[in-house]
């Protein structure tokens, strides 16, 4: 189990080591929308450049005061009756529902040691983190932390920034973030931080954070 871990650790190491480049505009986020059920709308080329997540069963089913997963409502402290991976994928873990300021999301707890091998998919978000994908947070990555390479390593919190746009219509393609939108391939950097966030596959924006490296 272990040497399946450090396997895949190696090869992390490896992409997180190099300046990594994406072919695509959906290429980082595709896991992420994969594990929300999201559906491409815009292609060019062979490249998806927009994601339609008004259908997924996490928009349409998210409620703000019980929590939603696979087709069912679970009222708070209610627990799932399975195990899912955790954020580090070393760990199964009992999901119960929780409330936040902006929603309601599954947090993890009871969890066993049990590594998940790495694929194209964020089991972790979906549970975790619904109110704010459905918030518009935005998510994060770390490029230099080998286990987040593939998914979010946090989410951002909408906050105000120095930006205003006029160009969203259906031709124009935007991101939001909270209540704001911005611009296909515009960005900025989150105030007081190494934190880069530009609109490359609406709606989503991603993060890019240039801070501190990971480190053992």
């Amino acid at each position: 189990m272990y040497t399946l871990f450090f396997l895949g650790l190696l090869v992390h190491l490896v992409v997180a080591n190099t300046n990594v480049q994406f072919k695509c505009d959906c290429e980082l986020l595709e896991p992420l929308y994969r594990s929300f059920e999201c559906r491409s709308m815009c292609i060019r080329g062979k490249c998806i450049t927009k994601k339609d997540c008004s259908a997924s069963e996490y928009v349409v089913g998210f409620r703000k005061d019980k929590c939603y997963f696979q087709g069912k409502y679970y009222n708070v402290s209610a627990v799932l009756s399975e195990r899912f991976p955790d954020q580090s994928r070393l760990r199964m873990c009992s999901y119960t529902c929780r409330l936040s300021h902006v929603g309601s999301y599954f947090s993890p707890c009871n969890c066993i040691n049990q590594f998940t091998p790495f694929t194209n998919a964020c089991p972790f978000d979906p549970l975790y983190n619904p109110d704010y994908f459905n918030a518009c947070f935005a998510p994060i990555y770390k490029p230099n932390d080998p286990p987040f390479l593939d998914c979010p390593n946090s989410w951002a919190k909408p906050q105000p920034i120095n930006y205003t746009t006029t160009l969203c219509s259906k031709t124009y393609q935007c991101c939001c973030f909270g209540n704001q939108y911005i611009a296909k391939y515009d960005n900025f950097t989150l105030p007081g931080s190494k934190v880069v966030c530009s609109c490359m596959c609406p709606p989503l924006l991603q993060c890019i954070d240039y801070g501190k490296k990971y480190s053992w």
